[in-house]
């Protein structure tokens, strides 16, 4: 027999290929103390580019023949890839630069007013806060803004093990079983969840996802002899029976949370005594501050889908003069999910000389969706 061994380590470090935001140029410019908090600096706030990967990759190839010279047959392979990318930077300030073009702060900057509303005070309901000068500013987190950063963690992991051979009346056999996960983990760094306010974190974990599946294959063939054909008959036929299973794992609460301060009814109180506080057209003003985590939210919602099927077909194909060859098929599916099709496929090829040849091909399909979709 024989035992192939393969690995693999590759790290590649980020790429750059686009210039600063002139947002933070401006932002340089008008607070020269702040420059050296900006994200990256004094490269681009934001990198656009192909982004640093590590990986790791280890691949097993193996084989044994047995004394009837059929073969037990396994391989597998296994990679764990880890990768990050930059989001678009969230400035923290308005900013005007010299050409006279003024940029707005991102709304993750707004004011949260931290003193709410009790039951003892007139005119200020529980639910609403007090418009005061006691607040809080992401800034005093991020002075110079903020760039999250999305890291990703794949696995994968992927077996198979068969017996194949030949019989004593000349049909090829091969019975295998294989079973595969892929699962993507996310996270997200120097970001924030405004609607938490001072309590929230700026490293958040987004969940998982994961795809999993599991077959087992048998497939048969042989060459008939037929007089009259220009080649052997060759019969096919097979059953598979697969199961897949797609998964999504939560995350952290704060990176999906709607926290207290998602939305502020304000009021203005002078002794105890309180009135909403209303804008130039008389309407109350409500500050908001988004929810779960800035720039991707976490899974809130875990799934659990799978999907049972079996299949098998049958395909004949021969020459039937020397320069053509015709062949038919015929697949049946049944999905747990979705019921039964039956499919079928017939094709041509006509050798027109030694350099040319024709094909077509006529067939009809059904691809039942996935788990996860």
């Amino acid at each position: 027999g024989f035992v192939n061994l393969s690995a693999e380590w590759a790290k590649n470090e980020q790429t750059v290929r686009n210039p600063t935001r002139p947002s933070a140029l401006a932002f340089a410019e008008t607070y020269p103390n702040l420059a050296p908090d900006l994200p990256h600096y004094p490269g681009p706030v934001q990198q656009w580019g192909t982004p640093p990967q590590d990986s790791v990759k280890a691949f097993i190839n193996s084989g044994i023949k047995l004394d009837n010279d059929d073969q037990i047959y396994f391989f597998a392979n296994y990679a764990n890839i880890q990768t990050n990318e930059s989001f678009n930077y969230r400035l923290p300030k308005t900013v005007t630069d010299a050409s006279g073009n003024t940029f707005s702060p991102n709304p993750a900057f707004n004011d949260i007013y931290l003193d709410p509303c009790t039951s003892a005070m007139t005119g200020c309901p529980v639910g609403g806060y007090i418009q005061d000068g006691h607040t809080f500013n992401f800034s005093s987190i991020y002075p110079a803004g903020f760039t999250p950063r999305f890291y990703g963690v794949t696995q994968q992991f992927f077996g198979a093990v068969g017996y194949k051979g030949i019989n004593r009346w000349g049909i090829n056999y091969d019975l295998s079983g294989t079973t595969a996960q892929n699962s993507l983990a996310v996270s997200l760094r120097d970001s924030l969840n405004s609607s938490l306010g001072p309590l929230s974190p700026t490293s958040f974990y987004d969940g998982k996802f994961v795809q999993q599946e599991t077959n087992f294959n048998f497939d048969v063939s042989y060459p008939w002899a037929v007089p009259g054909l220009a080649s052997p008959l060759s019969l096919a036929a097979g059953v598979e029976w697969r199961d897949e299973t797609y998964l999504q794992l939560l995350g952290d609460q704060a990176s999906y949370a709607s926290g207290p301060y998602a939305s502020q009814p304000l009021y203005t109180c002078t002794a105890g005594a309180c009135t909403p506080a209303l804008d130039a057209t008389g309407h109350q003003i409500a500050a908001s501050q988004s929810t779960a985590s800035n720039g991707y939210g976490g899974i809130s919602a875990p799934v659990d889908a799978s999907q049972v099927s079996y299949a098998g077909y049958l395909d004949v194909e021969a020459d039937v003069i020397p320069n053509l060859t015709l062949g038919v098929a015929g697949r049946f599916e049944h999905y747990a999910s979705f019921g039964s099709t039956s499919l079928g496929k017939f094709q041509a090829r006509f050798k027109a000389t030694d350099w040319l040849a024709l094909r077509s091909t006529v067939s009809t399909g059904f691809h039942a969706p996935t788990p996860g979709q």
